[in-house]
């Protein structure tokens, strides 16, 4: 009968003399770690399935894709510019957003509901004003109204912190009347 560790042993084939499968797993004594965490212990406190959400580490990776794209453009003469968004509907846990964002990454929303997360972010300090906001996909009006109410709250509280775009702007999914909002 064959275990855990032979699956990882067969996937990871360079598994390093001491134990690295990647950069965040390893095998230490025939346990799995993430980092410095033994994930056995934590499945047996915590019970199966263990989702872990390890937040440093989705600042570390969004900082490092921004660096590694701005690399690669410039190792290749790219002159355009480079944005990454994270999506709510990815993660809503604020956690995960804040991380992302505290990372370097914009806010791409595709609901009314989203918009109401941004209303907290900006309240709460967590969204800085210079990130752009992405809407995502067709708006219905009644999303619209939410996105307008947004804006009024943002233009009582901060120094005009969003700025519609031109109707050239069309969102990628087809709503065409401007409906994206950036910084």
């Amino acid at each position: 009968m064959s275990t855990y560790l032979d699956y990882l042993r067969a996937r990871y084939a360079r598994i390093t003399p001491d134990g690295q499968l990647n950069d965040t797993l390893s095998v230490r004594e025939g346990r799995l770690h993430f980092r410095d965490l033994d994930l056995y212990t934590l499945t047996r406190e915590y019970g199966s399935p263990l989702e872990l959400v390890y937040t440093p580490l989705i600042t570390e990776r969004v900082a490092q894709m921004i660096a590694i794209f701005g690399e690669a453009g410039a190792a290749v003469g790219y002159t355009g510019g480079f944005v990454y968004a994270n999506a709510t509907k990815a993660n809503v846990a604020e956690e995960v957003i804040r991380h992302a964002l505290q990372g370097g990454a914009h806010y791409e929303t595709s609901s009314a509901y989203d918009i109401d997360i941004v209303r907290l972010l900006w309240r709460h300090g967590i969204l800085p004003p210079e990130r752009l906001i992405i809407n995502n996909g067709f708006k219905i009006p009644s999303y619209r109204y939410f996105v307008d109410l947004g804006q009024g709250e943002a233009y009582r509280s901060r120094p005009c912190p969003w700025r519609r775009c031109s109707s050239r702007h069309h969102n990628a999914g087809g709503g065409g009347s401007g409906d994206q909002l950036r910084q």
